[in-house]
């Protein structure tokens, strides 16, 4: 496997599972590449998602704060059964485009574009408003997550009152079982609710592959699928029967 892109800070490694994959926690590792784009999670969503990104050429760091869960992604331990999917994922580590953190506030730090892709919303406003204060300059959430009607809407006012800037959109994901790499790097559609022009901006210019793939198979341009936040929780919610 090549060398990843980390260097050893002074200190011992609480786990030395985590600096052979190339893990990354508080006070022992720094990066020594930019990050572009952060996946939190260690599910079925944010192990596909992060997989696919990675696909794309971009360096993808995939988030949960838990180290144990962590490890057994590094070590390309997937618990469901996805076609090609394992595949993607040793091949992109192996590249050294994906990475492993247990540390949520240090991905906000260095990731400008981070995507919530936990399978359930338990604790989403938390988690928002966790990396919202850790940002740097500019930073979108892109929540995949399902949720109920409004959700979106809610967690962006709540955390407008505690006075963090952070650009939200609601992106659902459309995955059928066993076909989930072909359907996100293939979409039918690509639905990004948000009032930000800056954050549909950056979203599509993160999935530029995948909406050139849909254009080449539509044989005609994307159109604009931009929706308020409001009507994309409604398609957020419903896609749970997509992907279970």
């Amino acid at each position: 496997m090549a060398a990843l892109p980390w260097i050893q800070d002074a200190g011992p490694a609480p786990d030395p599972r985590l600096r052979v994959r190339g893990i990354s926690y508080s006070g022992n590792l720094r990066e020594e590449c930019i990050m572009q784009i952060g996946v939190y999670g260690s599910g079925y969503l944010a192990t596909v998602i992060s997989g696919c990104l990675a696909d794309f050429g971009t360096p993808v760091c995939c988030c949960r704060a838990d180290g144990a869960r962590m490890v057994e992604a590094a070590n390309g331990n997937i618990p469901f059964y996805e076609k090609n999917l394992q595949e993607v994922i040793r091949r992109n580590e192996r590249a050294g485009r994906l990475f492993y953190t247990a540390d949520p506030e240090d991905l906000a730090r260095k990731a400008p574009v981070i995507f919530l892709a936990e399978d359930s919303g338990e604790g989403l406003e938390q988690l928002v408003s966790r990396l919202a204060a850790s940002a740097g300059k500019f930073q979108v959430l892109s929540i995949v997550t399902p949720g109920r009607v409004g959700s979106t809407s809610r967690i962006e006012k709540a955390m407008r009152a505690q006075g963090l800037k952070s650009l939200l959109v609601c992106q659902p994901m459309f995955f059928t079982n066993g076909c989930a790499v072909e359907d996100f790097n293939w979409p039918d559609r690509i639905i990004l609710g948000t009032q930000s022009s800056e954050a549909v901006f950056r979203s599509q210019a993160d999935l530029s592959p995948a909406c050139d793939a849909r254009r080449a198979r539509a044989g005609h341009q994307l159109r604009d699928g931009r929706t308020g936040a409001p009507g994309s929780d409604c398609i957020c919610g419903d896609q749970n029967f997509f992907h279970q």
